[in-house]
């Protein structure tokens, strides 16, 4: 049970992390003007900021949903693809509606690309022997 939480947590901090940088790449750049200083403030401090909110989305729609595909663990890569892109075009409908605007498309295969990564590193941890210390 420890090895599985574990396994999870790890996956779903990484997921959080691939879309905290994917935004802040996405922020960067769609500026109409590129400045070396501006690019770099944006991406040592951008993700920072994004990370929270991109935990708060993977918590809120990667839990329950890696609850309900549990059963067929571990599953295959295009599983967590073809559920990443379920999930980005759910998240897009949300964010449209509590915040009333269209947002960018590439959300959607940025959050198949953050459930890709949260399959990959959460099969990697499973797999090893000492997932963690706390196992």
């Amino acid at each position: 049970m420890m090895k599985g939480l574990c396994s999870a947590t790890a996956g779903f901090l990484a997921a959080a992390a691939i879309a905290a940088l994917g935004l802040s790449a996405m922020m960067i750049s769609g500026g109409g003007r590129f400045d070396l200083e501006d690019a770099l403030m944006a991406a040592l401090m951008v993700p920072v900021v994004f990370f929270p909110y991109a935990l708060v989305a993977v918590v809120v729609l990667g839990v329950p949903t890696f609850l309900l595909m549990r059963p067929l663990a571990p599953g295959k890569w295009w599983m967590a693809v073809v559920a990443g892109l379920i999930l980005g075009v759910l998240l897009r409908y949300i964010l449209f509606m509590m915040l009333g605007m269209s947002l960018d498309l590439a959300i959607v295969p940025l959050t198949a690309l953050s459930t890709l990564v949260f399959w990959r590193v959460w099969r990697w941890v499973e797999e090893r022997e000492s997932a963690c210390c706390a196992c």
